[in-house]
């Protein structure tokens, strides 16, 4: 059962950016609706050179490729393997700018009991929590992306310079991307949209998994799925 196991943790973008190292871009959105379910959705995107070195067995450790999950992208995870919580997960390839791309989609009906599930099957999973909140309809979210002790370029000796000067060249200007949308977002530390229905976080992916990464991203942020006519109208009315 290791397998769909595996498939399951590359639903949190942190578990994506542990596992492939030649990844250009990691775009995640996460929308609630109004019952309270959310549709996740995370779009990894490699370049065609990358994916070639990849798949070279000297870049392989433990018989798999870096890239393993891109090949097996177009696959629909079995229900009897899902997560409590989680209706679905659905993969689907597809190529943009020069880069391979697999975007998975997951229907999750109940947030706070997938992550608990979720943390069951692997303790040493994402960093996240998902708590509802007391009085509204809504959830708190805190999320931690920690840099790997031991990342792909966090080699110190001379020989590796060389590599962590490609690192610097090939993830320039690329980023982890987060947004988290629903009726209403309150208290995050992302950037906001002007009706305060989306929350965006943008990281830099050599803050990730470049040389001298180091330090934490926190995400955190209040969803506020659905709530009262009245509580719209005094909204609308006054603000």
């Amino acid at each position: 059962m290791e397998r769909p196991r595996r498939k399951l943790t590359i639903l949190w973008p942190v578990a994506i950016c542990s596992l492939l190292a030649g990844c250009f871009e990691i775009n995640s959105s996460a929308d609630f609706n109004e019952k309270g379910e959310v549709v996740t959705k995370i779009e990894l995107a490699v370049s065609a050179e990358l994916l070639a070195i990849a798949a070279n067995a000297n870049a392989q450790k433990g018989g798999d490729s870096p890239v393993d999950y891109l090949d097996k992208c177009g696959q629909t995870t079995p229900s009897s393997d899902l997560p409590k919580g989680v209706k679905s997960v659905k993969s689907s390839p597809g190529q943009r700018s020069g880069m391979f791309t697999c975007t998975i989609e997951a229907v999750v009906t109940d947030p706070v009991a997938a992550i608990a599930s979720l943390k069951e099957k692997s303790p040493s999973g994402p960093n996240l929590t998902v708590e509802r909140i007391s009085g509204v309809d809504g959830y708190r979210i805190a999320g931690t992306l920690i840099p790997p002790k031991d990342g792909p370029f966090s080699s110190n000796k001379p020989e590796d310079q060389f590599a962590s000067s490609m690192a610097i060249a090939m993830f320039a200007n690329r980023f982890i991307s987060i947004e988290i949308s629903g009726l209403r977002i309150e208290n995050h530390n992302g950037e906001a949209s002007p009706d305060q229905t989306k929350a965006v976080w943008k990281i830099p992916l050599l803050g990730i998994i470049g040389p001298g990464a180091s330090r934490p991203f926190e995400i955190k942020a209040d969803v506020i799925y659905a709530e009262p006519w009245y509580t719209k109208l005094k909204r609308k009315l006054f603000g």
